[in-house]
């Protein structure tokens, strides 16, 4: 984490299997583009399943396409969207 006076203290933070490291100060414009490419990579897999599923998943019927995209979104996860290779 960053120093920012927004986050909780270290011991606020402790846990037995969560360990917090901060940052020195001034790091974030040299680690921030590494956050970018993880968020970037997550949104295109996220695009990809979701058109994947719209196209091979759609309905001609408009009521019945609405609330099959709904339960297309919800089946969209952060566990298929980070497989563990």
């Amino acid at each position: 984490m960053d120093n920012a006076p927004a986050h909780p203290n270290a011991e606020t933070l402790k846990a037995e299997n969560i360990n917090c490291i901060f940052m020195p100060p001034n790091t974030t414009a040299i680690l921030q583009p590494m956050d970018q490419s993880v968020v970037e990579s997550m949104e295109r897999r996220y695009r990809k399943q979701l058109l994947s599923k719209l196209l091979f998943e759609g309905d001609d019927d408009e009521e019945e396409a609405a609330c099959s995209i709904g339960s297309i979104l919800e089946s969209i996860n952060a566990e298929r969207l980070c497989p563990h290779d």
